[in-house]
């Protein structure tokens, strides 16, 4: 046990490290191409990187859970003993987010799209609906309306154009309060730029801004933990860790199914609600990791190889016989057995 949270410290301290290397340089690369003076704004603390309010969150979730079912059960116990390979890349992924070093991935894969889009969003309310009203009425709209967006962009990752990106969401094999950090930095960024977008068009205040992303964040934590007593709310439209498991499911009839992260109420609406089964806790859960790329604590190799599929799908479905059936671009993909198989392949091509 000491020696993995030894091991864990260390890659922390590496994450840091690199997101504050990319900080600077990202301070730096401004500075030159504005022609000012390469010191004058260089960030001087290697901790700023790191995000207090995911590691906040995240600590508060798996205490909850440890208190919830016991020690035995917790999520807590497995990170600290190290005993499900699973988990322990889903704890390297948790500290990628933490240290900042996602946020940097994404901005330097996707050329800073996401920092001059919330710029543009910044000075822009759009129809500025929700502008001026209370927190008390912006905050359940702006949670109404999240819900809604994130549905379809849930939707939008099981697509042909994105999903050899999300893949690396549903690649853990065990469910885990930390499973909700596995993402590819590329997803990470389209999803914070959609979610700006989406607030922009509509407009809200930045306080209304804040609290609806802290709530709708917050709650992806509790539904992959493994609290799976609260399966009733599913009937109340509220998601859970049952209904989730669903959505993570290998079992050819679970797939695209189950897309909502704070309620199911647009799963219900649109035809893609499964009710969880009694047994949800058998459920095996996963993907095809027969080249081993996904759980294998090298999460940096993962990206790699997931970013270069993502390029080599974007270009396929780029061409000219793709663009004649435009209906087949947002096709679900994750279903496809056949997929799958070529997917793995691809991984295995890619080594």
């Amino acid at each position: 046990m000491t020696a993995r949270l030894a091991a864990l410290a260390a890659f922390a301290t590496a994450t840091l490290a690199a997101a504050y290397v990319i900080d600077v340089g990202g301070v730096l690369a401004g500075a030159l191409l504005a022609g000012a003076s390469l010191t004058a704004r260089l960030p001087t603390n290697p901790l700023a990187p790191a995000d207090p309010l995911v590691i906040g969150c995240t600590l508060g979730a798996l205490i909850l859970e440890a208190v919830v079912l016991g020690w035995h059960e917790s999520s807590l116990r497995r990170v600290a003993l190290g005993s499900d390979r699973s988990v322990r890349t889903d704890a390297m992924y948790t500290l990628i987010w933490a240290s900042g070093l996602m946020t940097a991935l994404g901005a330097v894969m996707t050329l800073g799209t996401a920092s001059a889009v919330q710029g543009i969003i910044e000075r822009w309310v759009g129809l500025g609906v929700f502008v001026s009203a209370p927190l008390s009425l912006a905050v359940p709209c702006g949670l109404i309306w999240m819900s809604f967006t994130s549905y379809w962009q849930h939707r939008l990752g099981h697509s042909r154009w994105l999903w050899p990106l999300h893949k690396s969401h549903h690649a853990p094999t065990s469910f885990a309060v930390l499973t909700v950090f596995r993402a590819h930095p590329i997803e990470a960024t389209l999803s914070t730029i959609m979610d700006g977008v989406a607030f922009g068009v509509i407009g809200f205040s930045a306080e209304a801004m804040m609290l609806t992303m802290l709530i709708s964040g917050v709650w992806p934590l509790f539904i992959h933990s493994n609290i799976l007593s609260l399966g009733r709310l599913e009937s109340l439209g509220v998601c859970t860790p049952n209904g989730h498991l669903v959505h993570h499911s290998v079992d050819p009839r679970h797939h695209d199914t189950n897309f909502g992260g704070l309620v199911n109420v647009w799963d219900r609406l649109f035809g893609t609600y499964v009710v969880p089964p009694a047994d949800v806790a058998a459920l095996e859960i996963g993907v095809d990791d027969s080249a081993r790329v996904h759980n294998t604590e090298r999460p940096f190799r993962a990206i790699w190889i997931q970013t270069m599929l993502w390029i080599d799908q974007v270009r396929q479905e780029s061409r000219p016989a793709e663009r004649a059936l435009p209906f087949n671009r947002l096709r679900p993909r994750s279903p496809s057995t056949a997929l799958r198989a070529a997917s793995a392949r691809r991984e295995a091509a890619a080594l």
